[in-house]
């Protein structure tokens, strides 16, 4: 299973937030935050993955949609 990044990344876009700023609420370098993303995000962590459903106000529909994604390619 693997994370919805690109819903994720919209999500980021209609909440005006950028990389680095989610990186800075994460408490983690920009450059990991991007390396997560090239990862399909399966290296962010749980407790990351709340502080993102907090920072960015998710619904429940769309946590289930981006955090448990399953790509079938």
């Amino acid at each position: 299973m693997s994370v919805n990044v690109e819903m994720l990344k919209q999500k980021m876009k209609e909440k005006d937030m950028s990389v680095d700023g989610l990186a800075k609420r994460l408490g983690v370098n920009p450059s990991t935050v991007y390396r997560k993303f090239l990862s399909d995000g399966e290296a962010f962590t749980v407790g990351e993955m709340h502080k993102i459903m907090e920072e960015l106000c998710l619904s429940e529909a769309d946590v289930k949609e981006i955090f448990l994604f399953q790509n079938l390619q």
